[in-house]
């Protein structure tokens, strides 16, 4: 059994494409994802024993993704610009930021240690 079942999505995968995926999540974690076809063994019930059922509508889903060149702190207090940026970036599906320092004095003398 999984918490949560989305069905009916479409996957981005290095190799392509899964049409008509399932993804299944158990104590917040990804259990299964695959086509309808080869996960219908993990799903037999599942979607009548799911806490939650998500129906995708064949909107694509997406793995979280990496934006390796931010400059936090460039017009405002690193500090605040820090909260405001990452919680833009999660809302946009990024879930690694990697700041580019363009000068030591941009952010390492702002910082205590």
């Amino acid at each position: 059994m999984v918490d949560t079942l989305i069905w009916n999505a479409r996957v981005a995968t290095v190799e392509g494409e899964i049409p008509d995926a399932m993804i299944g999540i158990r104590d917040g974690v990804i259990a299964f994802v695959g086509s309808a076809e080869v996960a219908k063994p993990l799903t037999s019930g599942a979607r009548a024993q799911s806490l939650r059922t998500i129906d995708a509508a064949g909107k694509w889903v997406i793995p979280g993704l990496v934006d390796c060149h931010t400059h936090f702190g460039a017009f405002l207090p690193f500090e605040d610009d820090l909260i405001t940026e990452t919680r833009a970036a999660a809302a946009g599906g990024v879930t690694t930021v990697f700041h580019v320092i363009l000068e030591p004095s941009s952010i390492l003398t702002r910082l205590p240690y």
